[in-house]
């Protein structure tokens, strides 16, 4: 099964393949790092980001195989964003002048038929699945946004075993790490708390990507 991993993986790598070349790639990958040093990000934290570039610049070389993944992903799952984020890429064909994947096209008019041939089926229902009642289906962006505030817990709970640097205070590591999170976290939101950063939302979301 295709998860939100595959998905944004292949859509950073279709991105890649369309906007750059191995020369430019190069130049502001090696670009992106000294300015990573500067910033203070680590060594170990460095290879790793090397690493996934290198991936992607391996995956962006079949850019027919990113479009599969992307359509497999939002086919699957029946999930809205990933169908929007696929409409932005076509988008990006048609306004530059190009004819987007097959594998796209084959995928919308094959809703746009299921559409046409059931009766009282809405669009919605032909592009997105019908949903049930209750709390809707996590997207791609919620497991995005999760992932997203698991991983500077981890950061900053392998920072307290390096240096002194204060996270720690009268809170456990965990509860520091929470705690530096959020503080990085209303950095980049003016000064507040976005929604979705509770303590208990951040822990959740760490214990979930721990496992």
């Amino acid at each position: 099964m295709t998860t939100p991993d595959d998905f944004w993986f292949a859509h950073d790598a279709l991105m890649l393949a369309m906007s750059q070349s191995e020369k430019s790639t190069r130049a502001t990958t090696f670009a992106n790092i000294r300015e990573l040093k500067k910033a203070g990000v680590t060594a170990p934290q460095i290879a790793y980001l090397r690493t996934k570039h290198n991936r992607l610049r391996a995956r962006a070389a079949d850019p027919g195989k990113c479009v599969d993944i992307m359509v497999s992903y939002a086919v699957e799952n029946n999930d809205r964003i990933a169908w929007g984020v696929i409409f932005a890429r076509v988008d990006d064909f048609v306004t530059a002048g190009k004819v987007p994947p097959m594998a796209f096209l084959k995928a919308i008019n094959d809703a746009f038929t299921n559409f046409r041939s059931t009766a009282g089926k809405s669009l919605d229902d032909a592009f997105f699945g019908k949903r049930g009642r209750g709390q809707p289906k996590a997207s791609c962006v919620d497991y995005l946004w999760a992932k997203g505030n698991a991983d500077p817990v981890a950061h900053f709970l392998a920072r307290q075993g390096q240096s002194n640097s204060g996270l720690r205070g009268d809170f456990s590591p965990l509860d520091a790490a929470i705690r530096a999170t959020i503080e990085f976290r209303k950095d980049g939101h003016g000064g507040k708390v976005p929604r979705g950063h509770s303590r208990s939302q951040i822990l959740r979301q760490y214990t979930e990507f721990k496992k």
